[in-house]
């Protein structure tokens, strides 16, 4: 269940108990001009993500980190590939079934660029029923296909954004965050 909370964005992500000292970094990831709502999230609720190879880090990204998709987002994403089936007979088949890739649509649609995550393991935080965690949503901004491209050239490849983003503050000590039993390795494709 989804809870909308009447809550500045800017004033959650400097309250306590995890207060974030540049919250900036956090909206400048969310599309400009669109609402954003601080959600509280009550189980039993799931949401997803990719953690695989970040090359800007060289290492793994991490399975417990703040950023998620919704499942009415990948639910949503779903609905955009089966749309696609309209095409069958008038394409090759194997063009046609790498435009309907799900990993290509979860990148160009969640906004993430190649160089951050290579999609080797994606993840599931399954939310349990009594529970709740409060969150940041909104659609994604826009990126480049990495994020080391030229963003003013006009040959610069985009991916769109706009899927609904989630965000969790983390936790650096014993404040209430996200609990690593709830989340599992799943396989998404």
């Amino acid at each position: 269940m989804k809870e909308p909370l009447l809550i500045n964005p800017t004033v959650w992500l400097r309250s306590s108990p995890i207060p974030l000292s540049a919250p900036e970094k956090v909206l400048s990831t969310f599309e400009t001009g669109k609402p954003l709502s601080v959600i509280r999230f009550k189980g039993p609720h799931k949401f997803y993500r990719v953690s695989g190879w970040d090359n800007t880090k060289s290492k793994m990204a991490d399975p417990y980190g703040p950023w998620w998709v919704d499942e009415t987002a990948l639910s949503s994403i779903y609905s955009k590939i089966a749309r696609l089936d309209m095409f069958e007979g008038w394409m090759p088949p194997e063009i046609l079934a790498r435009i309907k890739s799900l990993p290509m649509h979860y990148r160009a649609l969640a906004a993430i660029c190649e160089n951050w995550n290579d999609f080797r393991e994606q993840v599931m935080l399954e939310l349990p029923s009594q529970e709740e965690l409060i969150g940041l949503c909104g659609p994604t901004a826009p990126q480049p296909l990495r994020d080391s491209m030229d963003r003013a050239s006009r040959h610069t490849p985009w991916l769109p954004g706009g899927v609904e983003q989630v965000f969790f503050k983390r936790a650096t000590r014993t404040e209430k965050n996200i609990n690593p039993l709830w989340v599992h390795w799943v396989n998404l494709w």
